[in-house]
């Protein structure tokens, strides 16, 4: 008994505001307030589209009038407990968002009263005390504005996309793919979204319900259309890009497999129930597992290459063979700069410099140049240097002298090297 007078005056509240709206505007005060209560009349009719054409004729007359009509919505949604006032608010705003351009202030002023409080669309505040299934029309009320609440932060950065879509080099194309990077998980948000607008009970065969719904799908075709467009230009520069976009974008990937089994699920049902025709539903390219393990591999192959360098497999032939201890007791010698300075090579060259397959091929021919011209002092560890000059003021003839005899006896080694 209490929940039928419920629902005789909320019936009776509806009518009264509608009827006071419609006298309104015969009288000459046809503001958005008046428009706004007539559109969303309590019937099963679907939303008149005339109603929605005098709106965008006020926004383009008069374009203060977008914060009028935040304020005329929230005011409207935000104190109706009968779901078709709700659902008709709803599927306004909708309209109004896909008919108006990206650059409109009409997003800047619902984002205004979005965070000031006076419209909440996530988490939606609504109860409906109209029907007997009450919940099942609830549930989808919920479920439609949280829809409409993504999709306003979605077209945000998809305005920036449309800036950006033209590129001339390598650096603009990648910020453009950074930029899809960031706006292809929100559009796979935004499909989930659509998704569960799947109303249940009675809902799913009324036909406000059906007619909200069809705007839904038709969403969903560009939605999955344009995600499936820019995630083949992603993978197209998934070589040139670095190893954190790639990992962001195997995940997008990923995702991508799963969800496209759920929404051709969706899909299925939505035909079954004859809504929008055969030939507006988009192919749905379903993604292999193997294609995924692929992908996968090719990370962690890009993984490993970024390993720390440390891990190098080049060792210095000093420290790797059995004989190093012996090899380092015939290392080779250089001339000082001045007073015949006796220097090691290995002070000079760091180790490491030779490759680990020419490491013993290498020593030989040094254990051979060192025995037939190396020559060390008895009693005594140091070598002695290859020119041995008797004075240290000898002229440079002599010096000259010595170097062309070096330089013969060293071209005749070379030969049986």
């Amino acid at each position: 008994m209490h929940r039928t007078i419920k629902k005789v005056l909320t019936s009776l509240k509806e009518h009264t505001c509608v009827s006071y709206s419609k006298v309104a505007t015969i009288g000459g005060f046809s503001d958005l307030d008046h428009i706004v209560v007539k559109a969303t009349s309590p019937d099963d009719t679907p939303l008149p589209d005339h109603y929605v054409l005098e709106i965008l004729q006020i926004f383009a007359i008069c374009p203060s009038s977008f914060g009028s009509f935040a304020l005329s919505f929230s005011r409207r949604f935000g104190t109706t407990r009968c779901w078709r006032v709700a659902l008709k608010c709803l599927l306004l705003l909708h309209r109004l968002l896909k008919t108006l351009p990206y650059t409109s202030p009409f997003r800047e002023e619902l984002f205004l009263a979005r965070s000031n409080g006076l419209v909440s669309l996530y988490p939606c505040k609504f109860k409906d005390r109209s029907s007997t299934s009450s919940q099942d029309y609830t549930n989808f009320i919920w479920s439609y504005a949280r829809l409409l609440d993504e999709s306003l932060d979605c077209c945000a950065t998809q305005e920036k996309a449309v800036h950006t879509s033209s590129h001339e080099n390598f650096i603009d194309k990648m910020d453009e793919v950074s930029l899809m990077l960031e706006f292809l998980p929100q559009l796979q948000s935004l499909i989930d979204r659509i998704m569960e607008c799947r109303p249940t009970g009675k809902a799913t065969r009324n036909v406000l319900v059906q007619s909200v719904m069809k705007h839904v799908i038709r969403d969903s075709f560009t939605c999955y259309t344009n995600f499936r467009k820019e995630i083949v230009e992603v993978l197209d520069c998934l070589i040139q890009l670095p190893y954190i976009n790639c990992a962001a974008a195997f995940d997008i990937y990923k995702k991508a497999a799963n969800q496209a089994n759920e929404l051709s699920e969706f899909y299925d049902w939505c035909k079954s129930l004859g809504l929008c025709g055969m030939y507006e539903y988009p192919f749905i390219d379903k993604i292999p597992q193997i294609q995924i393990r692929a992908l996968e591999n090719f990370l962690n192959g890009m993984w490993q290459s970024t390993d720390d360098p440390s891990s190098s497999t080049s060792v210095s032939p000093l420290t790797s063979t059995e004989d190093g201890s012996d090899y380092k007791q015939k290392q080779v010698m250089l001339l000082g700069p001045s007073k015949n300075v006796v220097t090691p090579l290995s002070d000079h060259t760091p180790d490491g410099i030779f490759e680990k397959s020419e490491q013993h091929r290498k020593q030989d021919r040094q254990s051979r140049f060192d025995s037939q011209y190396f020559v060390a002092k008895k009693g005594d560890s140091e070598m002695q240097p290859l020119i041995q000059f008797e004075d240290d003021n000898q002229d440079w003839e002599s010096i000259l002298d010595a170097s062309v005899s070096f330089q013969s006896t060293t071209s005749r080694t070379n030969i049986y090297l």
